[in-house]
């Protein structure tokens, strides 16, 4: 529903949220039910009250604000009874981010491995979002220039492995002089 619309239905009578609906594209990468209820709240929508212009976005940015979402479509359909508006249904579709199977590390010898992934906040078995796996390769970026490594690189790949269950390995490639 665009604005127009939800200012066409905004009368005395303003319909009122009858059903929030949350549908998942993409695999079950983690437990759907408590994920539909951050969600839900997160969208501040609560069943019995008005939907109010601009609502739509605010929710749209506070979900993905959870960081656990990848893709995302929120759409207010008006309830119907011949000509009148009865009512709203919001549907939420989400594709949630996926969780990480496996951490790879190109460039360094196996104990140097250990020590940097104790320093990312991306972790094996945790939902991850592209974001986070490039905040991650700055932040190894800015710890090995501490260490006095200043012009190491850090680039990283993330590969999709099974969309039925929405989980993905994570390369982070170190380069350094």
């Amino acid at each position: 529903m665009n604005v127009s619309q939800a200012e066409s239905i905004r009368g005395t009578d303003t319909p009122l949220i009858q059903s929030i609906d949350v549908e998942f594209i993409g695999g079950a990468s983690v437990p759907r039910a408590a994920l539909t209820a951050r969600i839900i709240a997160a969208s501040g929508f609560q069943l019995g009250t008005p939907c109010e212009v601009g609502q739509l976005h605010r929710a749209t940015k506070q979900i993905y604000a959870t960081g656990e979402v990848a893709t995302l479509e929120v759409k207010a359909v008006p309830l119907r009874n011949k000509n009148d508006v009865t009512g709203i249904a919001i549907d939420v579709v989400v594709q949630p981010n996926p969780v990480v199977k496996r951490i790879h590390f190109v460039g360094v010898d196996a104990a140097e491995q250990a020590r940097l992934a104790s320093l990312l906040r991306t972790k094996e078995g945790r939902m991850t979002s592209e974001d986070q796996v490039f905040e991650d390769a700055q932040h190894l970026s800015a710890e090995l220039a501490k260490e006095g490594i200043p012009l190491a690189a850090t680039e990283t790949t993330t590969t999709h492995l099974d969309p039925a269950l929405n989980t993905a390995d994570v390369t982070f490639t170190l380069a350094h002089p």
